[in-house]
């Protein structure tokens, strides 16, 4: 018999986990005082009888199926405690500099909602199966103890570190899926007064009205151009995110490998400036921008150029209203509108068009920052922000390089780093090489 959960049980004072019996009623199995909790025994038992959960029921006067609302079918889209403490787990890890470059931001983002609580989207019920089958090999290549830049990743998905915790959580994501599938063609259909364009309803704009914020297809028709630029065109989480720093506190220039586009009209670029939780090169310590970051510096109002390689005539600029800057869920957009009768400009223009311009860096000054213990990780917490500016030279891999060299020649007796360094090594000349700065 199928599994759900109640908050009218009369044997529970909070939420339960019930079985439906033959005859309609249901029995509790469980009292609970989260609703996660009674979500997490109402899988765990349709799991083990390989039949499909009812999700939230109403007891004891359980209305016909066909009568109950479409929002209370659905499943809940809330990660379950397994896979919150698998996200915890590869969080930690992370936060230590063990996650590898490869690493997107959306991953960390949606292992941060796991640990929360909060509803993880459609779209990404949908990719867990897949991603666990192609990666679950990763798993294979650790030995003992040893962490490496997979396990975090599967850990970071809610797949645990083993085969078995992997299986159990494709499982789970699998009768998720299910349930949305099934869903989706039991939807009722809209309202006459949600119907675009009727006189009822004048002021319905789309479908996305009727969306979660969370749905792969939501939009927000209050977001304001800039935040329409940066995030309905191609400024997706596939883009490799690296980054590197130099200089002193009081003005440092952040090198990144993140792409510079062109708009349509080929006098607008947008980018990133900037990725939250993505770690920096170990330079020699390893540098995470985090959240908020940004905030105080924008909303001061702070006058901030688009230059090129930091100098020169500025090309758009804040306080013209040329330059747009906006810190949303992934980090630092900008947008800057040029002006093709400048020569510089036109030349920036079409070195982009032509792709022989493509990356930027930003100047700024750290405000706030936070260390690990061990001096190992720095977190910049509020930033001052100077210019953003396009980048001729030098390229990012040469200042990694030069960075780099410098710093290994002031090492005593720091380990060597090379192509095949793993994610442990680098780590521990990371400690290495602090420690002989100190």
């Amino acid at each position: 018999m199928p599994y759900g959960i109640s908050e009218s049980q009369p044997d529970c004072a909070a939420f339960a986990t019930v079985k439906q019996e033959a005859d309609g009623s249901f029995t509790t199995i469980g009292c609970h005082t989260t609703k996660r909790d009674a979500i997490d025994q109402m899988i765990v038992v349709s799991l083990s009888e390989d039949v499909e959960p009812l999700g939230q029921v109403d007891t004891p006067d359980e209305p016909d199926e066909s009568a109950m609302d479409y929002e209370e079918r659905a499943p809940s889209l809330v990660a379950p405690e397994f896979m919150a403490e698998s996200a915890e787990r590869g969080l930690r890890l992370h936060e230590q500099g063990l996650s590898g470059d490869g690493l997107m931001p959306a991953t960390v983002r949606d292992a941060r909602r796991m640990v929360e609580g909060e509803p993880l989207s459609e779209d990404k019920w949908r990719r867990i199966p897949a991603w666990i089958a192609r990666h679950i090999g990763d798993l294979d290549a650790v030995q003992g103890d040893e962490i490496t830049a997979g396990l975090v990743a599967m850990l970071l998905w809610g797949g645990g570190s083993t085969r078995e915790s992997a299986r159990r959580t494709q499982a789970y994501a699998e009768r998720i899926v299910a349930q949305l599938d099934a869903d989706e063609e039991r939807a009722p259909a809209p309202k006459k007064d949600q119907v675009k364009g009727s006189d009822e309803n004048p002021k319905y704009v789309g479908d996305n009205d009727l969306l979660h914020p969370d749905h792969p297809k939501y939009s927000d028709s209050r977001t304001d151009s800039l935040e329409s630029v940066m995030l309905s065109q191609t400024m997706s989480d596939t883009i490799e995110n690296r980054w590197c720093v130099t200089g002193a506190d009081d003005r440092r220039i952040a090198y990144t490998t993140l792409d510079l586009r062109q708009a349509d009209d080929g006098t607008t670029l947008y980018g990133y400036a900037a990725v939250f939780d993505s770690p920096s090169e170990p330079m020699p310590f390893v540098e995470y921008v985090r959240r908020g970051a940004f905030s105080k510096t924008i909303n001061d109002g702070a006058d901030v150029r688009l230059l090129i390689d930091h100098e020169g005539v500025p090309l758009a600029r804040t306080k013209s209203g040329t330059l747009k800057l906006l810190e949303d869920n992934r980090g630092l957009a900008v947008a800057a509108d040029l002006d093709p009768s400048n020569p510089d400009a036109a030349r920036v223009i079409s070195a982009m068009k032509r792709g022989d311009l493509n990356q930027m860096s930003f100047a700024f000054r750290t405000i706030k920052d936070s260390w690990s213990d061990d001096r190992t990780v720095r977190e910049l917490r509020e930033v001052q922000l100077f210019d953003v500016s396009v980048v001729t030279f030098p390229a990012y891999e040469q200042t990694v390089a030069e960075i780099r060299s410098r710093l290994l020649q002031t090492a005593v007796a720091a380990p060597t780093l090379d192509d095949k360094s793993t994610s442990v090594s680098v780590r521990r000349a990371q400690i290495a090489l602090a420690r002989s700065k100190s």
